[in-house]
């Protein structure tokens, strides 16, 4: 019996150190990480988070570090799905959002620029639930649903960003692609 307990008990110091390890580990490779991010040198650093999240699957800041790796990368699927764990994680984190917001802007402004009108459209939708006081979200999105040829979808969009407007200049770049908009729907007939 006392042996047992002799065993059972250096099994629970043994598995204690081993955690404490991992913890120690991951701390580690997170600095090395935000280094190498801070450094602007995102493959290793990715490589560092990657290990993060390999070792703790549930490490919410892994995939926050990934996600703006990504995004330093323009890698904006991969920016995505790492934000979208981080956020999973970690709801009522506050930099959660900001990061995976800044990812779907961005997988946005690259669909629009290569024509993709309705990736586009689908990006800047989840950028403006995130971000539903940015006026440029809703500029970006009603120029995307206009590509689509979704010309109703994309002046009521545009509509409403123009009622969350507060400055002068958003205003005015809202108030043309209105009209711009109009005019699109006019000459393809709708």
């Amino acid at each position: 019996m006392t042996r047992t307990l002799a065993l059972l008990l250096a099994s629970v110091v043994l598995l204690a150190g081993c955690a404490g390890l991992v913890a120690d580990s991951i701390d580690a490779l997170m600095k090395q990480g935000i280094e190498l991010y801070t450094a602007r040198r995102f493959d290793e650093a990715i490589a560092k988070f990657l290990e993060v999240v390999r070792r703790d699957p549930k490490f919410w800041n892994g995939y926050l570090y990934l996600a703006r790796s990504y995004v330093g990368k323009s890698s904006w699927a991969d920016a995505i799905a790492s934000g979208r764990k981080a956020l999973e994680l970690a709801p009522s984190a506050p930099e959660v959002i900001p990061t995976l917001a800044e990812a779907f802007l961005g997988a946005g402004a690259d669909a629009l620029q290569r024509r993709e009108f309705s990736a586009a459209a689908g990006h800047f939708t989840e950028y403006v639930k995130l971000r539903p006081a940015d006026v440029q979200g809703y500029l970006k999105l009603g120029r995307a649903l206009l590509g689509t040829g979704a010309y109703g979808d994309a002046l009521r969009t545009i509509a409403q960003g123009l009622t969350r407007a507060q400055d002068p200049s958003s205003r005015t770049e809202l108030t043309r692609a209105l009209l711009d908009g109009g005019t699109q729907a006019l000459s393809a007939g709708n």
